[in-house]
């Protein structure tokens, strides 16, 4: 027993000695881990100066077509609809006082002879009686010369009544001739104005009646847009402005206007200020300008003098800048006089420290005040690192 345990304790201490030796040669054929410093690297980042100068202020906003003036045709005497305009369609354009509908003018003359006749009729009554007033004019001098005649009585002895009344019936007989004229006159209902016909509802041989619609018409001289924009844009409008300071873009078609109105109360939904442009003769274009479009337009406003013009894409949330100084990433926050979709306004006055500025445009992964960053590509050097925008610690391990 003491012989075997003897012989297990060797092999054990072998086996030890034999892991020791092994794992001592590893260790020597393994190479060192070195630590090498490298010098950390100035961000690579894209930088513009903004401009200075006057900019006219543009103002981009969509629009809905509506036309200037739109009335309801509609028939003032009633008849039978005996002739309509050869192109009496949805669609037609006709000039102002082109007769449209005619209706049967019949009756209506024959009205304007009978007024005629009762005028005739009428001025001889009135005639005769300036005969009879001459007649008791004389009778009342004579009897007024025997002192028997009531004064008070001169008005009746003078047949005033009588003259009055056939003046009156004479009056009434030419309102009646005017009258007849009128309701003949209407039964040729003429365009308003250079119109556009949009829903005709009758035809030739239709019966209508007095107040009755006979078709829709818009006024061809001039469309409006229906734009809205923000309260902060009003001071750059200005209103009724030459007729090419809005551009309007739909279609591949480019229509100019100006502003007509700027309605003085915000929309109570989009908390928007509503502006009505005026485009002259839409229907003149290469592609006519459409009703109930929706349209792109741009408003060519005031001008901005002195002031810097920054791309929007290098303001950062909160109206920031980054920019370089002395190779190092600075912050600074403005004061927008005016932002559009593209620029960001700033006047030299409120904003000097802008004048020269190196802005960075690129984006940057992480932002660390203070931070080297450079506009110049640096070739990388043999054995140097280049870093990540992330990384800060300096050291890289050589494996």
């Amino acid at each position: 027993m003491s012989s075997k345990k003897v012989i297990i304790g060797v092999v054990s201490l072998a086996i030890v000695g034999a892991s020791i030796v092994g794992a001592k040669m590893l260790s020597m054929e393994k190479p060192e881990r070195k630590m090498q410093k490298v010098e950390a690297s100035a961000l690579l980042v894209d930088a513009i100066t903004p401009d200075f100068g006057h900019f006219p202020i543009q103002i981009s906003a969509t629009a809905s077509v509506e036309p200037s003036r739109e009335v309801t045709l509609m028939s003032q005497v009633g008849g039978k609809v005996v002739w309509e305009h050869p192109k009496f369609d949805e669609g037609v354009r006709v000039k102002s006082g082109e007769k449209l509908i005619g209706i049967d003018p019949t009756d209506y003359q024959l009205a304007l002879d009978v007024a005629q006749a009762n005028l005739m009729a009428a001025q001889a009554d009135l005639d005769i009686e300036m005969g009879q007033q001459d007649l008791a004019r004389q009778e009342y001098e004579l009897l007024s010369k025997n002192n028997s005649f009531n004064v008070d009585s001169s008005y009746l002895a003078l047949r005033g009544p009588q003259l009055q009344q056939a003046k009156a019936a004479l009056k009434v007989s030419l309102n009646a001739v005017e009258t007849a004229k009128v309701d003949l006159a209407r039964t040729e209902i003429k365009a308003p104005f250079d119109s556009l016909i949009l829903a005709p509802e009758v035809r030739s041989g239709s019966v209508v009646s007095a107040n009755q619609e006979l078709a829709k018409l818009v006024d061809t001289s001039a469309f409006y847009l229906k734009a809205t924009v923000s309260a902060s844009a009003l001071p750059w409008i200005s209103k009724g402005t030459l007729e090419n300071d809005v551009e309007i873009k739909t279609n591949g078609q480019t229509y100019y206007g100006s502003v007509y109105q700027i309605v003085s109360e915000l929309d109570s939904q989009s908390r928007l200020v509503p502006v009505y442009i005026r485009v002259a003769h839409p229907l003149d274009y290469d592609i006519p300008l459409l009703l109930g479009d929706y349209v792109t337009v741009q408003i060519n406003g005031k001008e901005l003098a002195d002031a810097f013009r920054i791309p929007r894409s290098a303001v950062r949330p909160g109206d920031v800048l980054w920019y370089i100084q002395d190779g190092a990433l600075q912050v600074h926050t403005i004061s927008p006089t005016y932002s559009d979709r593209k620029y960001v306004y700033v006047r030299a006055e409120d904003d000097p420290i802008l004048k020269g500025m190196s802005i960075i445009t690129s984006p940057v992964a992480t932002m660390i005040e203070g931070m080297s960053v450079t506009t110049e590509s640096k070739k990388k050097t043999k054995g140097a690192d280049v870093r990540s925008p992330r990384s800060t610690d300096g050291e890289v391990k050589d494996d």
